[in-house]
């Protein structure tokens, strides 16, 4: 895994390249790691290459007051190097931090669409839902359970609300077609975002 983080281009933002062999629930694991690093994602654009080497490109601001030091982007990848290896359960420390937080805003109606005629070779995952600590980590690992391949996340915060997309296939590398599996994800996302919320 090799990272790379700078200063964004808004004030008090920071961009940050994470490029790792791609792996079931890679997505998942970097975003949980900067959730409990105190970081806030504010977009995220995730890419797989056809020979396999994930890129990740995040937009990130502090979770809290203050800036994001040395110490907390190394805090951060001995997160993500620790969670890669099994040696970190990333669900229960997001569960940790979230009871220090408000819970997300009940205004924002929880949104999951499937489309299969925005791409000729991606199923496209639309979620809208109030954004709060780990949600790309949840939204990541619910894909992973339901073996769905995450090949593209384009992620954006608006203010309390959250719009992500996800491209995604099978494990076999097909588009999901299926009616009742269609309703499953869609059943399976909600869910995930509602338990959460509660």
């Amino acid at each position: 895994v090799r990272t790379r983080a700078g200063r964004g281009e808004r004030q008090g933002t920071y961009e940050v390249t994470v490029v790792a062999r791609d792996r079931p629930g890679l997505l998942s694991l970097i975003a949980g790691a900067m959730a409990v690093s105190g970081m806030n994602i504010l977009s995220a654009r995730a890419f797989t290459t056809e020979d396999g080497v994930a890129l990740d490109l995040f937009v990130v601001e502090p979770a809290f007051q203050g800036e994001i030091d040395e110490e907390r982007w190394r805090r951060f990848r001995t997160d993500l190097r620790r969670a890669l290896e099994g040696r970190v359960s990333l669900d229960h420390r997001i569960a940790e931090k979230r009871m220090h937080y408000p819970p997300p805003s009940a205004d924002v109606p929880i949104g999951v669409t499937v489309d299969n005629g925005a791409s000729d070779f991606y199923t496209v995952v639309e979620v809208s839902a109030a954004d709060r600590i780990g949600l790309l980590h949840d939204l990541a690992r619910a894909f992973h359970d339901l073996g769905l391949d995450v090949h593209l996340a384009v992620v954006a915060t608006y203010g309390v609300r959250v719009v992500d997309a996800f491209y995604v296939r099978d494990l076999l590398g097909e588009k999901i077609v299926e009616p009742e599996r269609i309703a499953a994800i869609e059943a399976a996302i909600t869910a995930r975002l509602a338990a959460a919320a509660s």
